[in-house]
């Protein structure tokens, strides 16, 4: 029971911290160097542009359709990147999905 309640604490903290960086835009190069962070040590990248961690439970995408978006972020088409949070009982769809919004150059 501890290890779970030590991972359920964990996660906690890194949703937090991605609520807040969500509030406002960086740039590409601050959003690379803060999905790295948040892989952590291991991270592969398993498509173009998708990084999964070592663990399989943090994920960072930043595709072509998110930098030249095909969809909208808060009604406008907005550059971005995501943070993606997987549970250990379904790898395949994520809990959580932060979009963070890129700075236009």
């Amino acid at each position: 029971m501890i290890p779970v309640a030590g991972w359920a604490a964990t996660g906690a903290k890194v949703t937090i911290r991605t609520v807040e960086v969500t509030s406002k835009a960086r740039t590409a190069e601050r959003a690379l160097e803060m999905g790295t962070r948040v892989l952590g040590k291991g991270y592969k990248e398993i498509a173009p542009g998708v990084f999964r961690s070592a663990d399989g439970l943090k994920q960072f995408r930043m595709t072509n359709s998110d930098i030249i978006p095909t969809h909208k972020l808060n009604g406008n088409f907005t550059p971005h990147v995501h943070f993606e949070f997987y549970s250990p009982s379904n790898l395949n769809v994520p809990y959580r999905n932060y979009q963070v919004p890129l700075k236009k150059p």
